[in-house]
């Protein structure tokens, strides 16, 4: 409690998570973070660990989670630490912008950062029945690299889920293209790849489980616990260390980046796009980066229309 209060006395850059495990903080927490886009089965992901439903799942398109959440998990291999499971939002959130779900994400990692909670590592699932990469899915990837930095790619699992909705020969081909092309930087950096179902499993009962197999999602965890190693995320590093705003960061600077590009599409397209520039330089505002004379200038022509 002394620590937490401690915290909240340095008045850190980023508003203060609202999240009851970080006033019981300790130096001995290993903390699992849970990313992936809207859907992708986090929170699902955590329920399956847990054996229960701790935490909320939404069964249709919008979110359940728009607040970065933990849940402490007592287990019986790791009698010394409290291990913490971080239910994050995705960056497609149904309920709330990205720049608002990278401000929750960073303000919880850079208290818990200040608070000295370890991060065990990542867990990032992936939908396998995506055939197509681009939007959303690569968004999300792309935000998570950015947020991890190469120094703890190697404490990063990447889990795929829903092998219940494609074949096993499509879903393998999926896997492969992720493998050999979009996740390769990350796998070289270290990363580690796990299914979250045995892809043949639906064969043996006849139907198709929607939940990760438990024991997969157990090996996910225990990978990246068993090395009795811990790791800082870049964006903790840029914002504790370096003491960046969050439009300075890595993660930062590639969202507004995104925004950017979105306003150049909106523009050549043709279509009359005043509402949705607004928005757009709002989220840029929001960032507080620095944009170009020409972003502004377009800005400017696109709001005033």
């Amino acid at each position: 409690m002394n620590a937490f209060l401690s915290y909240l006395r340095s008045q850190p850059p980023l508003e203060v998570p609202q999240d009851e495990v970080l006033r019981d903080a300790s130096d001995t927490d290993l903390v699992v973070i849970v990313m992936g886009a809207t859907g992708s089965g986090k929170s699902t992901f955590i329920n399956t660990i847990f054996g229960k439903e701790v935490a909320p799942v939404g069964h249709k398109l919008d979110s359940k989670t728009s607040h970065v959440k933990g849940y402490p998990y007592d287990d019986l291999e790791y009698p010394q630490n409290r291990i913490i499971f971080v239910d994050t939002p995705g960056f497609d959130d149904t309920t709330m912008d990205d720049s608002a779900t990278l401000r929750r994400i960073a303000a919880w990692l850079a208290a818990s950062y200040r608070l000295d909670m370890k991060v065990a590592g990542i867990i990032y699932l992936y939908e396998i029945h995506q055939a197509r990469w681009g939007g959303t899915p690569k968004r999300n990837y792309e935000l998570l690299v950015r947020l991890c930095g190469e120094a703890a790619a190697g404490k990063v699992v990447l889990f795929t889920t829903k092998w219940d909705k494609v074949e096993d020969w499509e879903g393998e081909r999926n896997e492969a293209q992720l493998k050999d092309v979009f996740w390769s930087q990350m796998i070289m950096a270290g990363s580690t790849v796990q299914r979250g179902s045995y892809s043949s499993a639906r064969h043996h009962s006849g139907r198709r489980a929607m939940a990760p197999d438990r024991g997969l999602a157990q090996d996910a965890m225990d990978l990246l616990l068993s090395h009795q190693s811990t790791v800082a995320l870049q964006i903790q590093d840029e914002i504790v260390k370096l003491k960046l705003r969050l439009g300075q960061t890595q993660a930062g600077l590639h969202l507004s980046y995104l925004y950017q590009q979105a306003l150049k599409d909106l523009q050549s397209s043709g279509e009359d796009g005043g509402q949705r520039a607004m928005i757009i330089s709002e989220e840029i505002f929001r960032l507080k980066v620095s944009t170009s004379r020409k972003v502004l200038s377009l800005l400017r022509r696109m709001t005033h229309k």
